[in-house]
């Protein structure tokens, strides 16, 4: 074990061999993850250096990309990063409620740093206590990562969310997973895309940069009509996505949806689709209430 005591001023105690090949290594990995659970029982500290531990993460993943995974169980209280409890029980019904929004950048600027070198962060928070998701959660959503939060949970007192983490966690450990992917939508001329809903980085007007992609990722786009749609019957809308598979295949898949232009109101209702209006609506009240 190699412990790096100066968390204010994180730097790699090995400039090499810290990163371990799955197939090589995999008995000594199995017996470290084994071991994991008595490894720190004995332990007194209750302070939590998460900033200094993704920095010290990108650091050491820069050079490779890739997926960066947090169990995050208290708010972060010491080192770059650290917060403060926010929570007032007398503000929760107040119209403007301030913990809504990050309490500051630390998250967000190393989530674009990571996402320049395409390094995802997906977080499993499981906190019985105030966790400040609003804060914390920003080092998902720049870096095309995801956010997975289990309020009250305790492995024993708490068995729906602790059955739940272990489903949850099976499926992120064994679904496919794609690297360095970019995504691009065009639309039929008239129309406008104008806000993007998810993890990811614009990288310009109509191009989102996702280090990571999954098949349980999901992406919102609103549309604006910007010119008369009376010369043409149908839109079309299209959708690439670049991405290198896990077994090192540059791969790109394109779907192009096709829908007819209508101006019967009832029609609109008939075709609509509920489920991802909602899931689009939930999206925007969510980001309305970060900004």
């Amino acid at each position: 074990m190699l412990t790096v005591p100066d968390i204010d001023d994180i730097f790699l105690p090995m400039p090499d061999y810290l990163l371990a090949n799955l197939q090589d290594c995999q008995e000594m990995v199995s017996q470290f993850v084994q071991t994991l659970p008595t490894l720190f029982a004995g332990t007194h500290e209750t302070n939590s250096a998460l900033g200094a531990a993704l920095e010290a993460a990108f650091k050491l993943m820069s050079a490779h990309g890739g997926r960066l995974t947090v169990f995050q169980t208290m708010l972060p209280n010491v080192g770059p990063g650290a917060l403060k409890s926010r929570e007032d029980p007398n503000e929760r019904a107040a119209k403007d409620v301030e913990n809504l929004a990050p309490a500051n950048d630390f998250y967000k600027k190393l989530a674009l740093e990571c996402c320049g070198q395409q390094i995802a962060v997906d977080l499993f928070l499981l906190s019985g206590r105030y966790a400040d998701l609003a804060t914390l959660s920003c080092v998902s959503k720049y870096s095309g990562g995801e956010v997975k939060y289990y309020p009250a949970f305790h492995a024993v007192n708490n068995r729906p969310e602790s059955e739940r983490f272990e489903r949850d966690l099976r499926r992120y450990l064994t679904r496919k997973i794609g690297f360095e992917a970019v995504m691009r939508v065009r639309c039929t001329k008239g129309l406008n895309l104008h806000t993007f809903h998810g993890n990811f980085f614009v990288r310009s007007t109509d191009l989102l940069a996702l280090p990571n992609v999954n098949p349980d990722a999901g992406y919102a786009m609103q549309i604006s009509i910007e010119e008369g749609l009376t010369e043409t019957d149908r839109v079309c809308f299209q959708a690439a996505l670049l991405y290198t598979s896990s077994r090192g295949e540059r791969r790109i898949r394109v779907h192009t949806l096709c829908l007819p232009v209508t101006t019967n109101v009832s029609d609109i209702y008939a075709g609509a689709d509920t489920e991802a209006i909602v899931g689009l609506v939930a999206k925007m009240d969510g980001v309305s209430c970060w900004c």
